[in-house]
């Protein structure tokens, strides 16, 4: 009888801890307020600062840039508001400033999408996905997707219902 009684309460501990669990990891993430450059921007210029293990990541993003239709495709990053820069390393704030690929070592772990604005080089928003050699076209797209869905959110009108 009393092993009855333990299991039960441990079931019920059990549970209690999964629907917990649930309720914590299953709220959406917040993303937080994107810069006014990216909601006025007009182009953008994929880029990939990688090592040829990762010089799929643009073909990669392009079809899901293209599909959106929202920022014109520029040819060459002088003539971009936006650049969407793919990398396996963070990103330092030296777009314009650093002669030359970025030398610093790494492994192809993580793709990396950082969102600069092209005139300034200031870092306007960025994300990652843990991916490895064999899925940095996948992880490009996906971080592509993520970018686009954080811009429409933002950038969709909101309907105002008068009293």
């Amino acid at each position: 009888m009393k092993i009855r009684r333990l299991a039960q309460s441990f079931l019920w501990i059990v549970i209690a801890a999964a629907v917990f669990c649930h309720l914590v990891f299953a709220q959406k993430r917040a993303r937080p307020p994107l810069s006014p450059g990216i909601l006025r921007a007009k182009s953008a210029y994929l880029d990939c600062d990688c090592r040829k293990e990762m010089a799929v990541s643009v073909p990669g993003a392009l079809p899901e840039l293209l599909d959106w239709g929202r920022y014109e495709v520029a040819r060459d990053r002088n003539h971009a508001d936006l650049i969407l820069l793919f990398s396996m390393n963070p990103y330092l704030g030296d777009y314009f400033t650093r002669d030359g690929p970025d030398k610093r070592p790494a492994l192809v772990d993580y793709t990396i999408l950082s969102v600069i604005d092209g005139h300034t080089g200031e870092l306007l928003w960025n994300d990652y996905k843990r991916s490895g050699y064999a899925r940095v076209r996948g992880a490009s797209k996906a971080l592509m997707h993520e970018f686009r869905l954080a811009v429409e959110e933002q950038a969709a009108p909101r309907l105002r219902i008068a009293p």
